[in-house]
């Protein structure tokens, strides 16, 4: 039973990729020896092959910016031994080595051309939707899609001159040279099964005015032990591919799911929240708030964006350094959080760690409390000299798999004694006691006076 389910979707997967690169006009993806004609000749051809990065986020249904990464790619030639093609038919077709200059690539940009090396650019402040964290990486997963131009020139297949190459199958690589050290940059992270090159057969044959034409092509992955300049191909001995995507780029096959090999970017959010409590805590008061965001490997300036309450949405981005500052520690800060007031960030790289601050702007000294997702966290108090203004900090580094992570301050006053009484009676009664002795020596010198008068 398992087996047949595996056996039903591999035939799903290589429908899929049929399909899509069948879906080029005049092209077909396997046609050697399947008795596919073509209505025209084919001496130029274009196509793309897609390159994706799948997107997570904690929260379910958010959206973030693209991580801002720059893929580079390359296309050479093969140098073929020993390698041939066999059809379905049992036709057998020995494979050539490439001739040069005649597959070239072309990145994104707008003034992007044809050659050796192309680049394809993501980020542009394109805003996606993610797949929630923890979700296996399946053909329908959300992603960033780029797309890589191929062009294959048969005249220079052909070749110039009385010398011709003959028709048949030649072989090309496409590779992402992409250096890990910028994928890390950018917080991409790359499976470790995923390969830097997929192979491009290039299926020719004699032209009816001459020279050669292109009536169809493979895209390809070696197999784990074999080395692909020389392997040949049947049809069911080889990964047939449609390009650095998704759709292609089967790991492993289970009963209910086909398991994709891609490049990954994940991010979290995080909302810092305000309470004031205490019966004379000032709940309608605004306390200015500074967050200082910091990720040691992420130097791409990967773009996020804040929010706070009764606020619009505002883009922003770590520096080239990792870092950046949101507000600042005085009324004039544009973070301003009141009682029930919160500020979220959406879209950070994963490992930003976040670091905020509360000013106390009143003139009454508040007990602080801070708590990050409902436990209470060490505070650094900062007291500023003759103030009862206290700068408060709270670190936090998140790394939830669901749920946004949450950085609340609580600052809490309440009723104070009656303070001053004793000063301020304190003359009067000093007074009336002084003026009751007076008047007892008063009294008792007047009545001395009578007794000592008397005869």
């Amino acid at each position: 039973m398992k087996k047949n389910l595996i056996m039903k979707a591999i035939a799903s997967m290589t429908a899929v990729l049929t399909v899509s690169a069948m879906a080029i006009p005049g092209l077909s993806a396997f046609a050697a020896g399947s008795g596919t004609t073509l209505t025209e000749a084919q001496k130029n051809v274009e196509f793309t092959i897609d390159k994706d990065i799948v997107l997570f986020n904690v929260d379910a249904n958010t959206q973030i910016y693209e991580p801002n990464v720059t893929y580079s790619y390359a296309v050479s030639e093969v140098t073929v031994t020993s390698a041939t093609i066999t059809d379905t038919d049992s036709n057998v077709v020995q494979v050539r080595s490439g001739i040069p200059n005649a597959v070239t690539i072309k990145g994104n940009g707008t003034e992007a051309a044809y050659g050796a090396g192309a680049d394809l650019v993501f980020g542009a402040d394109n805003k996606k939707d993610t797949n929630m964290e923890g979700t296996e990486v399946t053909q329908d997963a959300k992603r960033a899609t780029e797309k890589l131009g191929i062009k294959i020139n048969a005249d220079v297949i052909y070749g110039a001159g009385e010398t011709h190459n003959p028709p048949g199958v030649y072989r090309y690589k496409l590779s992402d040279t992409t250096t890990d050290d910028m994928l890390e940059k950018a917080g991409i992270q790359r499976d470790s099964d995923y390969k830097d090159d997929i192979y491009l057969d290039v299926y020719t044959r004699l032209a009816a005015g001459g020279g050669l034409e292109v009536y169809g092509y493979t895209l390809f992955k070696s197999s784990s032990s074999t080395d692909a300049a020389n392997q040949s191909i049947t049809e069911d001995n080889t990964t047939k591919v449609t390009g650095y995507d998704v759709n292609s780029e089967t790991k492993t096959i289970t009963e209910d799911k086909v398991e994709i090999i891609s490049d990954q970017y994940h991010t979290y959010n995080v909302e810092i929240k305000k309470t004031v409590a205490g019966t004379l805590g000032d709940t309608n008061n605004e306390f200015p708030f500074q967050i200082a965001l910091t990720n040691g490997t992420v130097k791409s300036e990967a773009d996020f964006y804040w929010t706070q309450s009764g606020g619009s949405e505002q883009k922003t981005a770590l520096e080239t350094n990792g870092s950046q500052t949101l507000g600042a520690l005085s009324d004039s800060s544009e973070i301003k959080l009141k009682d029930g007031d919160t500020c979220t960030i959406y879209g950070l790289p994963v490992d930003t760690k976040v670091l905020v601050s509360e000013n106390n702007n009143t003139g009454s000294k508040y007990s602080v409390e801070a708590k990050q997702n409902n436990v209470t966290i060490e505070l650094n108090a900062d007291k500023a000299a003759g103030s009862a203004s206290v700068a408060m900090k709270a670190a936090g580094n998140v790394n939830k798999t669901s749920g946004k992570d949450e950085i609340e301050f609580i600052n809490t006053l309440n009723d104070v004694s009656v303070t001053g009484l004793f000063f301020s009676i304190a003359p009067f009664a000093f007074i009336m006691a002084a003026g009751v002795v007076l008047m007892g020596l008063l009294m008792k010198n007047k009545k001395r006076g009578e007794n000592e008068s008397r005869i």
